[in-house]
């Protein structure tokens, strides 16, 4: 699979992203961030409003007291400052309101993105460690970023907010602003630094994350229960954890151990700076050159305009640090199918008249140089069933992938009725297709759901379900389940009930059975099942296959021999093929291995 190598993104490249990631929030819901964006205007102004009226109201009050008059103008001022606090009150409020709205909105786009993202990519990609690692980061990141967004707003409401503030103590005080930028800028410029630091850092051990989700896991999980326990793994799984996660908290301990000092530093002479000012203004007020109010207004500027202009660089630093995370995700947005989907498919033939044709077909892995299948070549007739046999890494799941279209072959042609595979849509020829993979899907829902997977267009209909779990041999089983069809399965969620291996088998057969296919794949379909069961299924073997291409993969020979014809893999070349009688009469490669496997029943 083609992929770029990972490395951290300069700023530069980043920063587009803040454009992509606004264009997602408008289209979350372009009225509500009309509403939000006026809240955050208005909210912005009306601390300098309050500082304003504090300090006209002090002043107000000394000139009543010197002179006896302008009493009314004190209540008149008292009550814009009511005024003022209520309605800052209800703005924040409802400011808060919108953002709740929006925030949750917006993760649910980022996360539907997500999974559509996901079930569009090829199949290739999954099988990749980097995509893995890029997955990983797109999954942690996507529903954070509404952090991203709360930072860009309060990055909005606090320019406006410092520069109404600037505007307002300019005329009287103009040396504080530079007194305060000298006093908080360094500061900021060293967060800066350590969340750039960070970034980098966590960036390189999203391995290491997704080695410690994988041993929790596993030690937690009642899949890998039975085996942790009798072979006694559990203290080697908890000790591998500790010194992972020991050594991932000391670089954070470390990180952070620098940035905690280097801080304390500098925010001390910040501290320094801002009592400067503070006792510049109480001089020039106990020399008569400011009022009071006008002390009390500029000193709340003084201490509002410290904390807004820390916030503020530091909103920059962290927004800076925010959309480099946020490239995690439009980097995985990014990605595009290797699959080739071409606009101008033809539909899947209905019914398939001439079969399907591998022609000359081989292919290799992507970054590996050795052919998984080398120039192979064989029809499915309609109706026919073959068989797939083969060592372990013979190229029988790669056949499959390949029909399936999961991936496509580096050189040769796969056909349907003549028709490149590639003229139709994945979608299109995935519909003409069912199948039961030996790794298959345990869906943790209820029984119906499991089944009905298969076929989403048999949602409601009831009957299409119990003939798909009586073909697979599942159905009185399940109405023997307290809620029968509607019970859930699995022990993930409350009241749920879990399955033995061979019945959860038995739904995934049922789940292929229920789609109306024209190919039916079935990969290791008896795997988990007992023989009395499986010679039952076979029966239903034949009447699910009736007038269908078969696939059959198995390393049993009982479930092999329901195929017309049972072609013989050796290292991604077919070595023989023939009926099971005919290859047992040549005495080749599949009759040693019937032979070796029969001899283990006598």
């Amino acid at each position: 699979m083609p992929a770029d190598p990972l490395k951290p993104p300069p700023h530069f490249r980043v920063a587009r992203r803040i454009g992509q990631l606004a264009r997602e929030l408008w289209a979350t819901g372009p009225p509500l961030c009309i509403v939000l964006l006026i809240g955050r205007l208005i909210g912005s102004v009306l601390p300098v409003a309050l500082l304003g009226i504090t300090g006209l109201l002090v002043d107000a009050i000394n000139h009543t007291q010197k002179t006896g008059q302008g009493l009314k103008q004190v209540w008149i001022l008292l009550l814009a400052e009511v005024a003022v606090v209520l309605f800052t009150d209800v703005q924040s409020r409802f400011s808060s309101y919108c953002d709740l709205v929006l925030n949750n909105r917006f993760t649910l786009r980022m996360n539907l993105r997500l999974i559509n993202n996901c079930n569009q990519l090829d199949f290739e990609f999954f099988e990749d460690s980097e995509f893995q690692d890029r997955l990983e980061r797109a999954r942690t990141q996507a529903s954070s970023q509404v952090a991203l967004l709360r930072t860009l707003l309060d990055l909005g409401q606090q320019t406006i907010g410092l520069a109404a503030m600037i505007a307002s103590a300019f005329v009287v005080a103009p040396f504080l602003v530079a007194i305060q930028v000298a006093g908080v800028a360094p500061v900021v410029f060293a967060e800066g630094y350590f969340a750039r630091r960070r970034y980098y850092l966590n960036r390189e051990r999203t391995p290491i994350r997704r080695m410690l989700e994988y041993l929790l896991l596993l030690g937690t999980s009642a899949v890998s229960a039975k085996e942790i326990k009798l072979f006694n793994v559990g203290p080697h799984i908890r000790e591998r954890f500790k010194k992972l996660s020991e050594d991932y908290n000391d670089q954070d301990a470390r990180l952070a151990a620098r940035q905690n000092f280097i801080g304390t530093l500098l925010v001390t002479c910040g501290s320094a700076i801002y009592y400067a000012s503070y006792a510049v203004l109480i001089y020039q007020t106990a020399h008569g050159l400011l009022t009071i109010g006008r002390l009390i207004f500029l000193a709340g500027v003084l201490r509002s305009s410290k904390g807004q202009l820390s916030s503020l660089f530091s909103g920059f630093t962290r927004a800076s640090d925010q959309v480099m995370y946020l490239n995690d995700v439009f980097e995985f947005f990014d990605q595009k199918q290797v699959v080739r989907k071409d606009k101008s498919s033809v539909p899947v033939p209905v019914p398939i008249r001439k079969g399907v044709e591998f022609r000359n077909v081989s292919f290799s892995y992507g970054g590996s140089s050795q052919l998984v299948l080398s120039n192979i070549s064989f029809r499915i007739e309609p109706g026919e069933r073959i068989a797939l046999v083969g060592e372990n890494g013979a190229g029988k799941t790669t056949i499959i992938k390949l029909l399936t279209r999961l991936y496509d072959p580096i050189c040769g042609q796969i056909l349907i009725d003549g028709i490149d595979l590639r003229e139709f849509t994945p979608e299109e020829l995935r519909r003409a297709i069912t199948a039961v993979f030996q790794d298959f899907v345990r869906y943790d829902f209820t029984a119906e759901e499991n089944i009905i997977f298969g076929d989403l267009s048999a949602l409601g209909d009831h009957a299409r379900v119990k003939e798909a779990a009586s073909q697979a041999q599942v159905a009185t089983f399940i109405e023997r389940l307290p809620k029968a069809y509607q019970q859930v399965l699995g022990k993930r969620f409350e009241g749920g009930i879990d399955l033995s291996g061979g019945q959860w088998q038995k739904v995934a057969l049922a789940r292929a059975s229920i789609r109306e296919a024209q190919v039916v794949i079935l990969d290791e379909p008896t795997s988990a099942i007992d023989p009395r069961a499986e010679a039952l299924l076979f029966r239903n073997f034949t009447e699910m296959v009736r007038g269908r291409m078969a696939v059959v993969i198995s390393h049993r020979f009982s479930t092999v021999r329901i195929a017309d014809r049972i072609l013989v893999l050796e290292k991604g070349r077919i070595r023989e093929q023939g009926s099971h009688a005919e290859l047992v009469r040549a005495g080749g490669e599949y009759a040693q291995l019937f032979e070796l496997q029969a001899a283990g029943y006598r």
